[in-house]
């Protein structure tokens, strides 16, 4: 019987410890940058390189924020976390630079990448930060 209440004592703890991690990593990260073009979701990396999942879809500027809406029927938005080094205003005004390619509403896109987890990063004033995030993977190093 000692063995019974000790048991669940010390896996209640391990649980609990293991549980630590998780919340504290679900934190925002603030590390924008302020040149980036309004509206676009980026972050300051200095790596090059990440995960290689794609992210297909349709750029969709909603309320002054870049989302990348999904073609499939239920049409999921996600926030598209770009490197900030790698994105910039197109020449237009109404859209994105990536990787020398412009950007705008209705665009079809394919960014590298994946799902942000738990972290959430920081996202222009223009985007809702409860929408699910995909960091771009950074192509090159930044300058």
């Amino acid at each position: 019987m000692g063995r019974l209440t000790r048991f669940p004592r010390t896996f209640g703890a391990v649980v609990l410890l293991g549980a630590l991690p998780a919340a504290v990593s679900g934190c925002t990260t603030d590390v924008q940058d302020p040149e980036a073009p309004a509206g676009v979701p980026n972050r300051v990396v200095q790596e090059s390189g990440g995960a290689d999942a794609a992210l297909e879809g349709r750029v969709a500027e909603i309320g002054g924020c870049f989302y990348i809406e999904s073609r499939h029927a239920e049409a999921a938005l996600t926030l598209a976390v770009f490197p900030a080094h790698e994105v910039e205003a197109d020449d237009d005004g109404d859209g994105f630079t990536f990787l020398e390619q412009d950007y705008s509403d209705g665009d079809d896109i394919t960014v590298g990448g994946s799902m942000a987890g738990p972290t959430i990063h920081a996202v222009p004033e223009e985007c809702d930060d409860e929408v699910p995030q995909w960091l771009v993977s950074p192509s090159t190093p930044a300058p």
